[in-house]
């Protein structure tokens, strides 16, 4: 799947060469919370992305094709049953497709399509044991570009029993 990714983020750069597309850089703060079966546990990352925007139709609309990479900067440390646990984010991937409504020239909303793998690892005393799955989200939020060359963002997505809030700031080339 890895193979999957890295190809559709290389069509992507030549599409976006080709097509004259602006291409950007991100980084984004990030708390993946998950409240399955009772227990709140939660998971701060860290991520870095890279897209390139499209406008559709000379209209503002835009489409935006990104590759999202990022990690773990914090642990989940809880107990049950009288054994203490340790959750761990070791690794996220994903590829989203990002459609923006400009309602100025410094604000616009977001929907986004996701398709990503958060890595994830258990530990206890007595072993780990790691899991990662492949998931299809969907989140919306909110941009801001102070300048041409740059924007906050503010996002909020959904993976199942998962939820994933975010803070970003991208780079237009």
């Amino acid at each position: 799947m890895k193979n999957a990714i890295l190809l559709a983020g290389s069509v992507c750069l030549l599409t976006a060469l080709s097509a004259q597309a602006q291409m950007s850089v991100g980084v984004a703060i990030g708390q993946l919370d998950d409240d399955t079966g009772g227990f709140d546990r939660n998971l701060k990352m860290a991520e870095l992305n890279l897209g390139y925007t499209y406008n559709i139709g000379k209209s503002r609309f835009y489409l935006t094709p990104q590759l999202r990479l990022g990690t773990g900067i914090s642990d989940n440390n809880f107990e049950l049953a009288g054994q203490q646990y340790t959750l761990e984010l070791d690794s996220y991937v994903g590829a989203s497709l990002r459609l923006s409504v400009d309602f100025s020239d410094k604000f616009s909303v977001m929907v986004q399509p996701t398709y990503g793998k958060a890595d994830t690892t258990l530990s206890t005393s007595q072993g780990s044991m790691e899991r990662g799955d492949w998931e299809f989200g969907y989140g919306a939020g909110m941009e801001y570009r102070p300048t041409p060359q740059w924007q906050w963002e503010l996002l909020g997505e959904t993976y199942d029993d998962q939820t994933l809030y975010s803070v970003g700031l991208r780079y237009f080339f």
